[in-house]
């Protein structure tokens, strides 16, 4: 079978998402805003508020943010898991 070259990059067994195809976990990755607002439990616009404002999210302050590329919010995944396990 020949193999397909075609792709720029290559998928790794395991992987998660499309941020970032050589992640081997969930939390290897960068989560969007909508991602982390779904983990964590709270709605976009909330999550949003917390990190611009740095206002306390859930009584501690929100997972940092990593990049803002057009117009999207980007986070961590290590950094969110943090704020989960704390």
């Amino acid at each position: 079978m020949a193999k397909d070259t075609s792709s720029k990059s290559c998928a790794v067994p395991g992987s998660v998402g499309w941020h970032n195809s050589q992640a081997s976990s969930y939390w290897d990755r960068m989560l969007s805003i909508e991602e982390v607002a779904c983990v964590l439990g709270v709605r976009i616009t909330e999550l949003k508020h917390a990190v611009q404002h740095n206002l306390p999210l859930k009584g501690k302050n929100p997972p940092a943010l990593n990049r803002v590329t057009k117009g999207k919010m980007y986070f961590e995944g290590r950094a969110v898991k943090a704020y989960i396990d704390n």
